[in-house]
């Protein structure tokens, strides 16, 4: 409700119109015969239309550029809607898995003590657990490397904690380093771990931060089960967002690019993701190695304690071996972009948009933006059929590749950029429209 109020607000409807239209009689204004857009406009929203389209959204793989039938789906039915629709693509540097590995092994035996299996469970009933095309372990922009080192933990891999690993006299040059999810994006973990001199990197969901210490985990509750991982993109988008090699213009097929060695949007040392599940070995790994964590500071001791599990920071004397091998390749996406003419001010926009790639499934994030999109851009194009236009020009922005850095709305930004500082007006996110509990 408070999204159709902003984009009523925003657009600035027109007067009410004079129709007469079964449809419309639950918005008459007071038996006068005018019809109330904005009245009408809310109660034109469906459940059931939104579970369909929710439905299809998260039906199959929709990895950033690599399913374009969504892209058409997306603009074919804002067109229906009589909206003025079209793909728009651009031609980012993106990566994809090849063939990853994380082994704990005796470097002097060459015996391997564990090897994680950096897949998911499938998980009864849910039929986007048994999905083939789900993507392995993965980090999108990730660097493609080979390498091993000790194992040392670092807790989040914030800077803090990189100075109190360097305070205690624990060096990560040469070292793989396991760090846990939150508190600052996973970009800054690597790039910190790089800086130390670290070879490699593994970012983990603790228990503590996200699973079984937060309450029940699905399929029983909302939090993350033990073999599920984080994927994401570990560009740096607080130097640049958007496509690592065209900084500050649009990726477009015959752009200028730079070589992807001087991309500074890019770290340079393998990365992978792990469960909490692949992280315990490692972990036990460190158990009397280094400092005990508790004696850096208390908020390094994870959840996996109830496991019966100490958080040491090593480094071990076991090795950990990272195989991160991705295909890096200039890949075409492909952004939908509809557009409802104001009848006042054309020039003048409100965009409303949503990225519609995601790493697996995607039903929150961003599906039910997508679902959402839909569902008003339906809204709105019933409204014309009564002859409502806004004053203000819509603007309905489906966006590909937000995953690895806001890559799509970057492009289109840096392709457009003169006439979004000078007119449009607003900026309305609907990604992650619906979250459970």
């Amino acid at each position: 409700m408070a999204l159709l109020l902003t984009l009523y607000s925003a657009a600035h409807f027109s007067a009410p119109l004079c129709m007469h239209d079964m449809r419309s009689e639950t918005a008459r204004n007071q038996g006068n015969g005018r019809i109330d857009p904005g009245q009408l406009f809310l109660r034109i929203p469906s459940t059931d239309r939104l579970r369909e389209h929710l439905r299809y959204y998260t039906s199959g793989t929709h990895v950033a550029g690599i399913n374009r039938t969504q892209a058409e789906h997306t603009r074919d039915y804002l067109a229906a809607q009589g909206v003025d629709a079209k793909i728009v693509e651009y031609y980012p540097w993106l990566n994809y898995p090849v063939n990853q590995r994380v082994a704990l092994f005796n470097e002097s035996t060459q015996a391997v003590e564990f090897e994680a299996g950096l897949q998911e469970d499938v998980i009864a009933g849910d039929s986007a657990s048994e999905d083939p095309n789900n993507l392995p372990a993965f980090l999108g922009l990730s660097a493609s490397g080979n390498v091993t080192g000790q194992l040392v933990y670092a807790n989040y891999g914030t800077l803090d904690d990189f100075r109190a690993l360097k305070a205690a006299g624990v060096s990560i040059k040469d070292k793989v380093v396991l760090v846990r999810y939150g508190g600052i994006l996973r970009g800054l973990k690597v790039q910190g771990a790089e800086r130390g001199g670290a070879r490699g990197v593994l970012i983990y969901s603790d228990p503590a931060d996200d699973g079984y210490c937060k309450g029940k985990v699905y399929p029983h509750g909302p939090w993350r089960p033990e073999s599920s991982l984080q994927r994401g993109s570990v560009a740096l988008i607080q130097v640049y967002p958007g496509d690592p090699l065209t900084p500050g213009y649009a990726a477009t097929k015959d752009a200028q690019r730079l070589d992807p060695k001087d991309a500074k949007s890019l770290n340079g040392i393998p990365s992978l993701p792990l469960s909490y599940r692949d992280a315990e070995p490692l972990l036990r790994a460190l158990v009397g190695h280094g400092k005990i964590a508790s004696e850096i500071s208390e908020s390094w001791v994870g959840g996996l304690t109830a496991r019966g599990v100490e958080y040491w920071t090593g480094p071990s004397t076991l090795a950990v071996n990272i195989l991160n091998h991705v295909d890096f390749k200039t890949t075409p996406i492909q952004n939908v972009i509809g557009r409802i003419a104001g009848s006042e001010e054309p020039e003048r926009a409100i965009i409303v948009g949503n990225h519609r790639d995601a790493w697996c499934a995607g039903a929150s994030d961003p599906s039910s933006g997508s679902a959402v999109l839909l569902e008003l851009a339906r809204a709105f194009g019933e409204l014309m059929k009564l002859g409502w236009r806004p004053r203000r020009t819509i603007i309905f922005a489906s966006w590909d590749a937000e995953e690895y850095g806001l890559v799509g709305s970057t492009e289109w930004v840096e392709d457009n950029i003169d006439w979004i500082r000078a007119d449009v007006i607003a900026y309305v996110n609907v990604d992650a429209a619906v979250m459970g509990s």
